[in-house]
């Protein structure tokens, strides 16, 4: 109450106080202008909990399914390395040109892959 001016209320009461209707006013709309920024800023809090959620939601998913195709590489890992090994042992029955298949379907391919 910055400019509000009191003013002692003639024989009524020594401790009342009285303000003026102008400075009452004034007082009452800064209270409800910041009562309204409080709303305001309560909703704003509210939007971003929200966002906030979701997007801690969607990391959760995304590390679920991270976490299941690198379990579902780690499978393909373990067959492919079972099928090479039938690879390498059965080349030794077959006939040439299934041995050059055998070979060519063995080797790295080219860039290296995962493992370069």
């Amino acid at each position: 109450m910055s400019g509000a001016q009191s003013y002692q209320a003639g024989n009524i009461d020594k401790d009342r106080v009285v303000y003026l209707a102008s400075d009452f006013d004034n007082v009452t709309r800064l209270f409800l202008d910041a009562a309204e920024r409080c709303i305001a800023s309560e909703r704003r809090e509210k939007e971003l909990q929200q966002r906030l959620t979701a997007a801690d939601e969607a990391l959760d998913s995304t590390k679920a399914e991270l976490a299941w195709q690198e379990s579902d590489n780690a499978e393909l890992r373990k067959r492919v390395g079972a099928l090479e090994g039938l690879l390498r042992r059965g080349k030794h029955y077959g006939s040439r040109p299934w041995n050059r298949d055998v070979e060519a379907a063995l080797k790295p391919a080219e860039g290296g892959g995962d493992e370069a």
